[in-house]
């Protein structure tokens, strides 16, 4: 946080001022050897900012940029993402840990903030981390049912095998309950139909730093 006097609270740092924060480019070796890529923004106590499944870390470079004053923010790619390697055979809720914990190891950050699986990612990592002094996470995909949630990994899982891109993508919205409760009421393969028609449209465009949805 700024220590400069302001007449009333604390003066914000300015969009134009932290927009021109660019990142610097690292990385770090996980246990079973792969690479997780990173980009630092910032000075200050270390903070790792982890993305949800469908995005990577370049969609939160412009939240990083706003915190860059008050924190070194570090944004990793999660596995299968942009920086970094892929996802080994095995546990990959363990290898996602081995990932964040090879972070903090390397950069020493004690703090940690999850979107999504991020932050479930984020709250397993919180249990078993003694390093980890503070967690923030903005809405995990928490089913309390767990019979009902092998259902839907189950069916993702198949969907997906088969190569029924479309269908999985809203197996797992409708699993985790995103969207309006209209949407997730319409027919499936509607639904499905629909995302796939945003992918192809989606790969019409330059997509930048950012992995398209398909990728994803």
């Amino acid at each position: 946080m700024s220590t400069q006097p302001a007449s009333v609270g604390v003066a914000p740092r300015s969009a134009d001022a932290a927009a021109q924060s660019e990142p610097v480019l690292s990385s770090v070796t996980s246990r079973d050897g792969t690479t997780i890529g990173y980009r630092r923004f910032g000075t200050g106590p270390g903070l790792i900012l982890l993305h949800g499944s469908m995005s990577s870390g370049a969609h939160h470079t412009e939240l990083a940029r706003l915190l860059s004053d008050a924190f070194t923010v570090l944004v990793p790619d999660r596995r299968g993402r942009g920086l970094s390697g892929p996802y080994g055979a095995g546990d990959e809720l363990q290898q996602e840990l081995e990932d964040v914990a090879a972070l903090i190891e390397a950069t020493g950050a004690t703090n940690l903030w999850g979107l999504s699986s991020g932050a479930c990612i984020a709250l397993h990592a919180a249990r078993t981390m003694p390093a980890i002094t503070k967690v923030g996470i903005f809405e995990p995909p928490l089913v309390p049912d767990r019979a009902v949630a092998a259902a839907f990994l189950a069916t993702f899982d198949d969907e997906m095998a088969r190569g029924k891109v479309g269908e999985a993508m809203i197996t797992a919205m409708r699993g985790a309950e995103m969207g309006p409760g209209w949407f997730r009421a319409l027919p499936k393969a509607l639904t499905a139909r629909l995302a796939m028609m945003g992918m192809a449209q989606e790969t019409k465009k330059p997509a930048g730093p950012y992995p398209t949805m398909r990728e994803l």
